[in-house]
Order: structure tokens, then C-alpha cells, then sequence
């Protein structure tokens, strides 16, 4: 693939999520405690439903705003690969990634026969810890 090409991918994807990312924390949720959200002055005018309503909301408000940071660095890890030539090539076994899977798949770092099942911090964590089980 071509590198100019890859990089404007990236930068596009890039600014798509900074935009979503953007939009999310605009909304204010991120950061409101759960009297604020509920717009209440005591936890107790509302029903347990509606808190747990909103509870999950900001929670799921969370995750969506960690997996763009991951996202986000994923494209910045290769665009730096990009720059140090290593861009398109897999980091298990070195082989060149096809483009048909980079036009897709802009910042992976391996082949399809090398890709992970699960991507992500949660999938991050749960490799740690059976690696650290393993090690046991």
C-alpha cells in the first residue's frame, strides 16, 4: 500500500474519532456525579431505576470514550511506524499485511493469519492476567 495513501487514512480516522470523542465529552456526562446527571439534590427523590438508568448510561459514556483513546493510539502507533518503515508489516511473523486488509483495517499490526480474536484494553488485560497465570 501506498504510504501517502495509508497515512491519509489514518489522519482521516484519526479526526473522525478526535470528532466522536469530542462529541462525547461536550455532552458533559463524562464528568457529571450521579446528583448532577439526575438533576436532583438528593439521590433519594429518585427511583432506583432511573439512578441505575443513568449509572449505566455514564458508564457505558466510559467505555466508549477508552475505547476511542485506544483507538486513537493505535493510529498514532502506526502512523509512527509509518515514519520508521515499519508500516505493513506484521509484528508476529514479518510478512507483508495485504492492502485489501489495510484499506480496511488502516492500523493493525499483523496479518490476517496473526490477527487476535479480540482487540482492545479489555482483551489487553485478560492476555496479562493469563499470561501471569501461565507463570504460576
Amino acid at each position: 500500500m501506498d504510504l501517502g495513501y495509508a497515512k491519509k487514512l489514518l489522519i482521516d480516522k484519526r479526526g473522525g474519532l478526535e470528532s466522536l470523542q469530542e462529541q462525547l465529552h461536550e455532552s458533559g456526562e463524562l464528568d457529571e456525579s450521579q446528583q448532577e446527571s439526575a438533576g436532583a439534590l438528593s439521590s433519594h427523590d429518585q427511583h432506583p431505576a432511573d439512578i441505575a438508568t443513568q449509572t449505566f448510561q455514564r458508564e457505558q459514556d466510559r467505555s466508549i470514550d477508552e475505547r476511542l483513546d485506544y483507538e486513537i493510539s493505535e493510529i498514532d502507533d502506526a502512523l509512527e511506524r509509518i515514519e520508521g518503515g515499519e508500516y505493513g508489516k506484521c509484528e508476529e511473523c514479518g510478512k507483508t499485511i495485504s492492502d485489501d486488509r489495510l484499506e480496511i483495517l488502516p492500523a493493525t499490526r499483523y496479518c490476517l493469519e496473526h490477527a487476535p480474536r479480540h482487540v482492545g484494553p479489555a482483551a489487553e488485560a485478560a492476555n496479562q492476567v493469563t499470561q501471569e497465570l501461565d507463570q504460576v
